[in-house]
C-alpha cells in the first residue's frame, strides 16, 4: 500500500475515533470548532464545510472559487501558506492568522494533506482548520505571534 493510501486510511481511523469519542461525551467536554475543506491543484476551493461560519463568520458556499492561498488569510499568513504548498510535503500543518467577517484576527490549525491521482499527479489539498486561541482585537491582536509556524506531520504513521 502507498504511503498516501495508508495516510488516507489513517486519517479515516482518527476522523472516526475523534466522532466516537465526541458522540458519547457531553457536548461542552471536547470543544472541538474547526471545518474541513478540498481544493483543486490550482490550489481554488472546491469544498468547504458549513462550520465555518460558526468561526469565521462566512458562509461555506462564499469559499467556493476562492484561492487557498489568500481568502480570509492575513497577509503574512498568505505568504506563508504558499510557501507551505511549495514544499510540496505531503502532509503539513501550519498555524495561520485567518481573518473573521468582523475583522478580528484568530489563530487556526490548517492540518494539510496533498492529495495525488492513481496515476501519481498532484490533484489538490484537503485538509481541516481547527480553533486554537480566540478572536483578537485592538492591543490584544499584538499579542498574537509575529509570525506562523510549520509543523511537519510523522510519515510514519501506522
Amino acid at each position: 500500500m502507498s504511503e498516501q493510501k495508508a495516510l488516507r486510511k489513517r486519517l479515516k481511523q482518527l476522523f472516526a475515533e475523534l466522532q466516537e469519542i465526541t458522540a458519547s461525551s457531553p457536548a461542552d467536554e471536547y470543544p472541538l470548532q474547526g471545518w474541513t475543506w478540498a481544493c483543486d491543484a490550482r490550489g481554488i476551493y472546491t469544498a468547504c464545510s458549513p462550520e465555518v461560519e460558526e468561526v469565521l463568520g462566512i458562509a461555506a458556499e462564499e469559499f467556493i472559487g476562492q484561492p487557498l492561498t489568500s481568502f480570509r488569510l492575513a497577509p503574512e499568513s498568505q505568504r506563508y501558506l504558499k510557501a507551505v504548498l511549495e514544499r510540496a510535503a505531503p502532509h503539513s500543518e501550519a498555524i495561520l492568522q485567518f481573518i473573521h467577517k468582523s475583522g478580528q484576527l484568530l489563530s487556526l490549525r490548517m492540518h494539510i494533506l496533498k492529495q495525488q491521482a492513481d496515476d501519481g499527479q498532484e490533484n489538490g489539498w484537503s485538509g481541516f482548520v481547527q480553533t486554537i486561541q480566540e478572536a483578537a482585537t485592538g492591543d490584544s491582536a499584538a499579542t498574537l505571534p509575529p509570525s506562523p509556524r510549520l509543523t511537519r506531520l510523522s510519515t510514519d504513521l501506522p
